[in-house]
């Protein structure tokens, strides 16, 4: 597990950040999710259920599960950009 924490994961902009920051920031975007979007993206993901068995079970269209999955992963992609962000900010502000 210490080995783990200690992996480091190469952003887009070459900026190494912890595995732990990435793992506190996913958490912390899901929490921005409503239920049915939560739902969604667990059964989706985390499940690996295919959209259509997503859709069944949640009782809605495939095209309605599809936009509801699409529109949370944007949430979730938004939200961890804006943490990575705000985090990047943080450590510069330390390099002055």
């Amino acid at each position: 597990m210490r080995a783990l924490k200690e992996e480091i994961v190469t952003s887009p902009s070459n900026l190494a950040m912890p595995v732990d920051f990435y793992h506190q920031a996913l958490e912390a975007s899901l929490k921005n999710l409503n239920e049915l979007e939560r739902k969604a993206i667990f059964l989706r993901f985390w499940e690996c259920l295919p959209i259509a068995r997503v859709a069944d079970l949640m009782g809605f269209t495939w095209e309605h599960t599809d936009r509801v999955i699409d529109e949370a992963l944007t949430k979730l992609r938004n939200e961890m950009c804006r943490l990575l962000e705000k985090r990047q900010q943080r450590i510069s502000m330390c390099d002055y």
